[in-house]
């Protein structure tokens, strides 16, 4: 298991091509950075992110959480790759309004925190609510690497 945390302000494109070069067997990747890839909350897309779900997607990532939009979404696979929106810590709420082809799978518009839970072949990802029910939760299997 690989968890990798990214400064979204200096996204260092070229150290991350290289991040895992020689290392093709990694079981499962997961990566984090503050500004979200895609988003169907007000901030929408990070367009200087438009290629990173190519190349997180060549790399064999399996999980991006992002932040900045204050509500929880989870997309489909894009690229082989989930991406997670979790801004929902204690803030004002944003609503989910921007509606994006793969993009979400879910959006809620609540306060909550993500319980995670890595293993070699599997994560398990529970997104918690202040209050019940339980907002979502999802897993990945290892999947093959190019």
């Amino acid at each position: 298991m690989v968890f990798v945390m990214a400064d979204s302000n200096e996204m260092d494109r070229k150290w991350l091509r290289k991040g895992d070069e020689g290392e093709a067997a990694l079981p499962l990747t997961i990566v984090a950075f503050h500004r979200p890839v895609i988003s169907p909350g007000p901030h929408g897309a990070t367009r200087s992110y438009r290629r990173l779900p190519k190349l997180l997607g060549c790399r064999g990532v399996d999980l991006v959480l992002n932040g900045d939009d204050h509500l929880y979404a989870r997309s489909r696979r894009i690229r082989g790759t989930r991406y997670v929106v979790t801004g929902g810590g204690g803030q004002r709420l944003y609503e989910c309004r921007n509606p994006l082809p793969r993009f979400p799978r879910v959006c809620v518009e609540r306060h909550h925190f993500l319980y995670v839970v890595a293993g070699r072949h599997k994560i398990r990802i529970r997104a918690v609510g202040a209050e019940p029910p339980l907002l979502d939760k999802f897993k990945i299997r290892r999947r093959s690497r190019r």
